[in-house]
């Protein structure tokens, strides 16, 4: 398999627009449910979303609540490697 950033270089070669990106299910559930609430979508979701008590939502529903929520262009801890420009 090819490693993740070459994969990103190579989309950034070809005009790839991440301004636009969201994260799937699939990849927010590479991370524990610490990761998952202390990103910026979390705390959007409890905005968007004052009647959801979060502190007891089931995991398969945040993803939803965070997906729903989230800032097109903002990528999850460790996805965007270090140095590249976006």
């Amino acid at each position: 398999p090819l490693p993740a950033d070459y994969l990103l270089m190579v989309a950034m070669d070809f005009g790839v627009d991440f301004s636009t990106f969201i994260p799937s299910e699939e990849l927010l559930k590479e991370y524990d449910e610490k990761t998952l609430r202390s990103l910026p979508a979390y705390k959007a979701a409890e905005e968007a979303f004052p009647d959801v008590e979060f502190s007891k939502t089931a995991e398969d529903a945040l993803l939803y609540y965070l997906i729903d929520a989230w800032e097109p262009g903002e990528f999850p801890p460790g996805w965007w490697p270090e140095g590249v420009k976006r």
